[in-house]
């Protein structure tokens, strides 16, 4: 089944948004070194995920959502910069 997702704005502000997301899906951003910036998790119910990205480097960095952990399929990408 395919996912319709989406996240906004890109270029980020203070706060990044993912919708289409299904409940319990696992979210990680890394730095362009590689290093894990934040994390977390897509809560039952939640129709749009708001994330405060205040506190994250400035530049170019990758999001991996991780939808179905059990299949461990590949995760889904999308480039953002802040």
């Amino acid at each position: 089944e395919q996912v319709q997702w989406g996240a906004y704005p890109n270029p980020l502000g203070d706060v990044l948004h993912l919708t289409g997301l299904p409940a319990r899906s696992r979210w990680e951003v890394m730095d362009a070194q590689g290093r894990k910036v934040d994390a977390g998790i897509v809560l039952e119910g939640e129709r749009v995920w708001s994330v405060d990205v205040s506190h994250w480097p400035q530049g170019v960095l990758m999001l991996l959502v991780d939808i179905d952990p059990v299949t461990q399929a590949a995760p889904l990408t999308l480039r953002l910069v802040r």
